[in-house]
Protein backbone atom coordinates (compact mmCIF):
# COMPACT_ATOMS: atom_id res chain seq x y z
CA UNK A 1 0.00 0.00 0.00
CA UNK A 2 1.59 3.05 -1.09
CA UNK A 3 0.98 6.29 1.59
CA UNK A 4 1.69 9.66 1.55
CA UNK A 5 0.38 11.47 -1.82
CA UNK A 6 1.29 13.67 -5.08
CA UNK A 7 -1.10 14.92 -7.35
CA UNK A 8 -1.82 14.23 -10.61
CA UNK A 9 0.86 16.96 -12.73
CA UNK A 10 3.95 17.12 -10.00
CA UNK A 11 6.27 18.90 -12.42
CA UNK A 12 10.24 17.93 -12.65
CA UNK A 13 9.78 15.97 -8.98
CA UNK A 14 8.24 13.16 -11.21
CA UNK A 15 8.69 13.27 -14.92
CA UNK A 16 10.51 9.60 -14.98
CA UNK A 17 7.27 8.12 -12.46
CA UNK A 18 4.36 6.73 -14.13
CA UNK A 19 0.88 7.26 -12.57
CA UNK A 20 -0.76 3.58 -11.92
CA UNK A 21 -4.32 4.41 -11.51
CA UNK A 22 -7.60 2.07 -11.04
CA UNK A 23 -11.19 2.96 -11.59
CA UNK A 24 -13.91 1.80 -9.36
CA UNK A 25 -17.90 2.49 -9.11
CA UNK A 26 -19.18 3.88 -5.93
CA UNK A 27 -22.77 4.70 -4.45
CA UNK A 28 -22.59 8.37 -3.37
CA UNK A 29 -23.98 7.00 0.02
CA UNK A 30 -20.89 4.44 0.69
CA UNK A 31 -18.94 7.25 -0.23
CA UNK A 32 -20.28 10.03 2.31
CA UNK A 33 -20.53 6.81 5.09
CA UNK A 34 -17.55 6.09 4.61
CA UNK A 35 -15.26 9.44 4.10
CA UNK A 36 -15.69 10.40 8.40
CA UNK A 37 -13.57 6.99 9.22
CA UNK A 38 -10.65 8.34 7.07
CA UNK A 39 -9.62 10.59 9.98
CA UNK A 40 -7.93 13.86 8.50
CA UNK A 41 -7.17 14.41 5.13
CA UNK A 42 -6.03 16.85 1.91
CA UNK A 43 -9.33 17.67 0.60
CA UNK A 44 -9.84 19.85 -3.23
CA UNK A 45 -13.05 20.78 -4.00
CA UNK A 46 -14.00 22.29 -7.56
CA UNK A 47 -14.10 25.80 -7.52
CA UNK A 48 -17.75 25.91 -8.78
CA UNK A 49 -20.09 23.08 -7.19
CA UNK A 50 -21.61 22.17 -10.33
CA UNK A 51 -24.09 19.69 -8.98
CA UNK A 52 -27.56 19.35 -10.35
CA UNK A 53 -29.88 18.51 -7.72
CA UNK A 54 -31.43 15.57 -9.27
CA UNK A 55 -28.27 14.09 -9.44
CA UNK A 56 -27.91 14.05 -5.32
CA UNK A 57 -28.38 10.62 -3.48
CA UNK A 58 -32.12 9.94 -1.31
CA UNK A 59 -30.69 10.36 2.31
CA UNK A 60 -27.93 12.29 2.28
CA UNK A 61 -27.08 15.72 2.59
CA UNK A 62 -23.79 17.75 2.61
CA UNK A 63 -24.28 20.66 5.43
CA UNK A 64 -21.44 23.07 3.97
CA UNK A 65 -22.02 23.70 -0.24
CA UNK A 66 -17.79 22.29 -0.82
CA UNK A 67 -19.05 19.09 -0.11
CA UNK A 68 -22.29 18.66 -2.30
CA UNK A 69 -20.34 17.66 -5.00
CA UNK A 70 -19.18 14.37 -3.16
CA UNK A 71 -22.77 13.29 -3.32
CA UNK A 72 -23.07 12.97 -7.02
CA UNK A 73 -19.64 11.07 -7.28
CA UNK A 74 -20.58 7.62 -8.97
CA UNK A 75 -16.70 6.72 -9.76
CA UNK A 76 -13.55 6.72 -8.11
CA UNK A 77 -10.18 6.86 -9.81
CA UNK A 78 -7.45 5.90 -7.60
CA UNK A 79 -3.74 6.82 -8.48
CA UNK A 80 -0.31 6.27 -7.30
CA UNK A 81 2.76 7.46 -8.27
CA UNK A 82 6.60 7.27 -6.97
CA UNK A 83 8.40 10.59 -6.81
CA UNK A 84 11.17 11.52 -5.13
CA UNK A 85 9.24 12.53 -2.37
CA UNK A 86 8.38 9.10 -1.99
CA UNK A 87 4.99 7.17 -2.98
CA UNK A 88 2.49 9.44 -3.42
CA UNK A 89 -1.79 8.34 -3.24
CA UNK A 90 -4.92 9.99 -4.02
CA UNK A 91 -8.33 9.52 -5.28
CA UNK A 92 -10.39 11.64 -7.80
CA UNK A 93 -13.79 11.61 -7.58
CA UNK A 94 -16.26 11.61 -11.06
CA UNK A 95 -19.65 11.95 -11.48
CA UNK A 96 -21.99 10.15 -13.41
CA UNK A 97 -21.34 12.66 -16.58
CA UNK A 98 -17.39 11.86 -16.16
CA UNK A 99 -16.78 15.00 -14.74
CA UNK A 100 -13.96 14.98 -11.46
CA UNK A 101 -16.00 16.34 -9.12
CA UNK A 102 -13.34 16.54 -5.75
CA UNK A 103 -9.77 15.03 -5.33
CA UNK A 104 -8.48 13.47 -1.69
CA UNK A 105 -5.19 12.60 -0.59
CA UNK A 106 -3.83 10.56 1.70
CA UNK A 107 -1.65 11.92 4.15
CA UNK A 108 0.72 10.14 7.03
CA UNK A 109 -1.77 10.82 9.64
CA UNK A 110 -5.57 9.44 7.34
CA UNK A 111 -6.47 6.04 8.94
CA UNK A 112 -4.84 3.48 6.07
CA UNK A 113 -7.13 0.48 7.34
CA UNK A 114 -9.85 3.30 6.30
CA UNK A 115 -8.42 4.40 3.06
CA UNK A 116 -8.31 1.00 2.29
CA UNK A 117 -11.85 -0.47 3.40
CA UNK A 118 -13.40 2.62 1.09
CA UNK A 119 -11.44 1.10 -1.85
CA UNK A 120 -12.89 -2.10 -1.20
CA UNK A 121 -16.25 -0.61 -0.72
CA UNK A 122 -15.74 0.27 -4.36
CA UNK A 123 -16.47 -2.37 -7.39
CA UNK A 124 -14.12 -2.33 -10.46
CA UNK A 125 -15.09 -0.50 -13.63
CA UNK A 126 -15.34 -3.03 -16.48
CA UNK A 127 -14.38 -2.87 -20.20
CA UNK A 128 -14.71 1.40 -21.61
CA UNK A 129 -15.10 2.59 -17.92
CA UNK A 130 -11.71 1.76 -16.96
CA UNK A 131 -10.03 4.42 -18.27
CA UNK A 132 -13.26 7.35 -19.30
CA UNK A 133 -11.45 11.14 -20.23
CA UNK A 134 -12.16 12.91 -17.31
CA UNK A 135 -12.06 16.58 -18.54
CA UNK A 136 -10.10 19.09 -16.23
CA UNK A 137 -11.85 20.54 -13.81
CA UNK A 138 -10.03 23.73 -11.81
CA UNK A 139 -10.02 22.96 -7.60
CA UNK A 140 -10.70 24.82 -5.17
CA UNK A 141 -6.87 25.35 -2.78
CA UNK A 142 -6.26 22.30 -1.08
CA UNK A 143 -7.45 21.87 2.75
CA UNK A 144 -7.02 19.95 5.68
CA UNK A 145 -10.30 17.96 6.31
CA UNK A 146 -11.72 15.57 8.66
CA UNK A 147 -15.32 14.49 7.67
CA UNK A 148 -18.15 13.85 10.02
CA UNK A 149 -21.26 12.29 9.23
CA UNK A 150 -24.56 12.72 11.57
CA UNK A 151 -27.65 11.11 11.38
CA UNK A 152 -31.06 13.94 11.38
CA UNK A 153 -34.19 13.10 11.36
CA UNK A 154 -33.69 9.98 8.95
CA UNK A 155 -30.95 12.08 6.76
CA UNK A 156 -27.20 11.45 6.70
CA UNK A 157 -25.31 15.20 7.08
CA UNK A 158 -21.95 15.15 5.93
CA UNK A 159 -20.25 17.91 7.17
CA UNK A 160 -16.34 18.77 7.54
CA UNK A 161 -14.01 20.59 9.95
CA UNK A 162 -10.49 21.18 10.28
CA UNK A 163 -8.35 18.61 11.98
CA UNK A 164 -7.63 19.25 15.46
CA UNK A 165 -4.16 18.16 15.53
CA UNK A 166 -1.50 16.63 12.78
CA UNK A 167 1.97 15.31 13.10
CA UNK A 168 5.02 17.52 11.54
CA UNK A 169 5.17 14.78 8.86
CA UNK A 170 1.75 15.40 8.30
CA UNK A 171 1.52 19.25 7.80
CA UNK A 172 5.00 19.11 6.18
CA UNK A 173 3.51 16.43 3.47
CA UNK A 174 -0.08 18.31 3.00
CA UNK A 175 1.82 21.98 2.50
CA UNK A 176 3.59 19.98 -0.40
CA UNK A 177 0.88 18.33 -2.13
CA UNK A 178 -1.33 22.06 -1.66
CA UNK A 179 1.82 23.50 -3.35
CA UNK A 180 2.04 21.38 -6.15
CA UNK A 181 -1.48 21.40 -7.02
CA UNK A 182 -1.90 25.26 -6.67
CA UNK A 183 1.35 25.25 -9.49
CA UNK A 184 -0.38 22.82 -11.43
CA UNK A 185 -3.83 24.55 -11.94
Amino acid sequence: MFGWLAPLRIGERARCSTVSSRWLHIAPGALAHHLPALGCTLYLPPREAMTPLGALPYGVVGEQAELTPLLSVSRLRHATVVSRDGPREWIDCINAHGQRQARLYLLPDTDYLAWDALLAQAQPCAGRERHPQVPELHLAPARLTCFMLRHLAGLACLSARAPCRMSALGNGVAQEIARLEATSH
